[in-house]
């Protein structure tokens, strides 16, 4: 019987994903069958979300996303965690049976409904597509020389704010995340990502055949390097914008929904933990053939970035203790822009109240942590949250799908991004995801009105505006 590539490597990757849950417990100082069994049973339920993934007509770059955010944050790292860690977990918070095993329910719950919610959303959308629709008039593209300088000018404005921003950090003074700082470096700095990234969408290959737009596009590269670099932001916020790059230069990888997870997973899996030894590792030990043990990549995950599963477990915990929140959570996630000075009653993010909850309880020493979707739905509103929330998502990414196979200039490169910024955002917190991402959204909106302007609009009303009709003669009487 002859098998397809495609189903090798599915077979290889769902193995690989039920050797390491077995491995990791195996060797653990953990012997709890419900927890293994619960285990499990969420991997089973991110292999089927992979199988449907890859059978979808359209690629999703935001669904995978999702995918790589349940393969590596809640099946991979917290099975290679207990594996190391006795009785505790990454953030120093106990590791109790009880709680994992509902941790893990948790999750699973959260992704049969987003699944179930996306592929209902997807046969709806397979219907209407039956019906006819009304032809919708491509808008205008006015990207010319003078719009080229004066992208040049707004991108040289940006790098100089953004290096001087490097230079105080290199002065070790405390920079307030204030409404002000928000709009200069979520906005204003960002301004630069959309315009690479839309010039690089409309010309594509013909920009080594123009050699002003070619340029163009490499003075605003150089513009994206000092605005977008690991001394100003995090390394998960700046991923979504050379990721985007890659996939726009190479649409290769982008061809079909198998080939974009799994590239994210390679990505992700392999060559950042690989890239890790040559930057961390004490290079006058090491020895190529360390590259073929396993360990080299499983520790990669004992880091404190991917400590999304023992929040959501931290999580359980506090509302055991201390009660729900009520959509205090949510509330202050959209109202992110109101300072404290005019609420002073406003929530933290949910990762600062982690961290505090781990202070006070454990041995953590900072509050500065991540709080996935999962918990900032039941820290508010319980299972209940969990399922409105994963609904929510599915929505979400269907937006983003629509976004990443629109015709504009800035909709495919706004799709692209936001789709790998989902990762950031499911990882949380809510609050910041939030402020971070409209920054990005607005920069993105000033480059589709900059290009397109409302001219496009004006033509499609007088396009729509049926001639006048000649009026009867009336008989003279």
């Amino acid at each position: 019987m002859h098998m397809s590539r495609n189903l090798v490597w599915d077979i290889v990757l769902a193995a690989s994903l039920l050797l390491i849950v077995g491995y990791c417990h195996t060797v653990s100082h953990i012997d709890s069958p419900m927890l293994l069994l619960s285990t499990l049973m969420l991997a089973a339920t991110v292999i089927v979300h992979w199988w449907i993934h890859t059978r979808e007509r359209a690629p999703s770059l935001a669904d995978a996303g999702v995918l790589l955010f349940e393969i590596l944050f809640i099946v991979v790292a917290p099975a290679v965690q207990r594996a190391y860690f006795d009785g505790q977990m990454v953030n120093t918070g106990e590791l109790d049976e009880s709680r994992a095993v509902a941790t893990n329910l948790l999750c699973m719950l959260f992704v049969m409904v987003y699944v179930g919610t996306r592929c209902y959303m997807a046969r709806r959308d397979r219907y209407r597509a039956l019906r006819p629709r009304r032809p919708v008039h491509a808008q205008p593209l006015k990207l010319n020389v003078p719009r080229a300088f004066v992208m040049i000018g707004v991108a040289t404005v940006a790098a100089l704010l953004s290096w001087k921003s490097v230079d105080l950090r290199a002065q070790s003074e405390i920079i307030e995340a204030t409404p002000q700082y928000l709009l200069q470096q979520k906005f204003l700095c960002f301004l630069p990502v959309p315009m690479l990234l839309m010039l690089v969408n409309v010309k594509g290959r013909n920009l080594l055949r123009q050699p002003f737009w070619l340029l163009v596009a490499v003075f605003l590269l150089l513009c994206v390097f000092v605005s977008q670099n690991p001394l100003i932001e995090k390394r998960n916020a700046i991923g979504p914008v050379y990721l985007s790059l890659l996939l726009l230069m190479v649409p290769w990888f982008s061809r079909t929904s198998r080939r974009q997870a799994s590239t994210l997973l390679l990505l992700m899996g392999v060559f950042f933990p690989l890239l890790s030894v040559f930057t961390h590792a004490d290079m006058s030990s090491w020895h190529p053939s360390d590259v073929l043990d396993p360990w080299l990549y499983l520790s990669h995950f004992l880091d404190l970035h991917y400590d999304a599963w023992a929040n959501i477990s931290t999580v359980l915990e506090m509302v055991n203790r201390d009660g729900l929140h009520y959509g205090e959570q949510l509330l202050g996630s959209l109202l992110f822009f109101v300072p404290h000075t005019l609420w002073e009653a406003k929530p933290h993010a949910t990762g600062i109240d982690i961290g505090q909850f781990l202070m006070a309880y454990y041995k953590l020493d900072f509050d500065n942590l991540s709080a996935p979707l999962i918990a900032e739905a039941y820290i508010d509103f319980f299972v209940f949250g969990v399922v409105a929330y994963a609904a929510a998502l599915a929505y979400i990414v269907r937006l983003l799908d629509k976004l990443c196979h629109g015709a504009g200039a800035v909709a495919k490169p706004a799709g692209i991004y936001f789709s790998l910024y989902l990762i950031f955002a499911l990882r949380g917190a809510l609050m910041i995801a939030v402020a971070y991402g409209s920054g990005a959204a607005l920069a993105f909106l000033t480059i589709g009105w900059f290009v397109g302007g409302q001219r496009g609009h004006r033509a499609k009303r007088t396009r729509n505006v049926q001639p006048l009709r000649p009026t009867p003669a009336r008989p003279v009487l």
